[in-house]
């Protein structure tokens, strides 16, 4: 069974098709072999962001945690949902044995409009990720989600 396919056995009722929220998205075109969970699906007892995607790739799992943001970014409060989700990320990898892959992460934040007090303090917070921290990418609603990947 691949790295997905066990991840749709064991979550399929939290997969959902698009990474979208009250107008936000993020672009997922051309990106092959993932699947998508809905954060407050996975998890009702805590905030978490709102999509955990995970790709297969070249022999690699990319990671993605992603907080779509319609309006005012509320720096502590999308810190807390990003490393909740990267928690959870870790212990899905970990259910579906990903040990002999390579793994990359990738802690996003979309907005519709960024103020530039906000995007600062957002790039200053760093999140933990299997025992490493992670910068959070600040980014525009729409923003592909292979440009980010292939500019990180």
């Amino acid at each position: 069974m691949s790295f997905i396919e066990c991840i749709r056995e064991g979550f399929g009722n939290s997969v959902i098709k698009h990474c979208k929220e009250k107008g936000c998205n993020l672009n997922l075109e051309n990106i092959r072999n993932h699947i998508i969970l809905k954060g407050e699906k996975i998890c009702r007892n805590r905030k978490i962001c709102d999509c955990i995607i995970f790709i297969e790739r070249n022999g690699k799992i990319i990671v993605v945690i992603v907080e779509l943001k319609s309006r005012t970014v509320h720096v502590n409060e999308v810190v807390e949902k990003l490393q909740n989700a990267s928690q959870v990320a870790l212990k899905i990898l970990n259910s579906c044995n990903s040990g002999n892959y390579k793994i990359d992460f990738f802690p996003i934040v979309l907005a519709k409009k960024w103020r530039n007090i906000e995007s600062r303090r957002l790039t200053d917070e760093r999140i933990k990720f299997r025992n490493r921290n992670y910068l959070i990418l600040p980014k525009s609603c729409g923003t592909p989600l292979n440009q980010i990947l292939n500019n990180s």
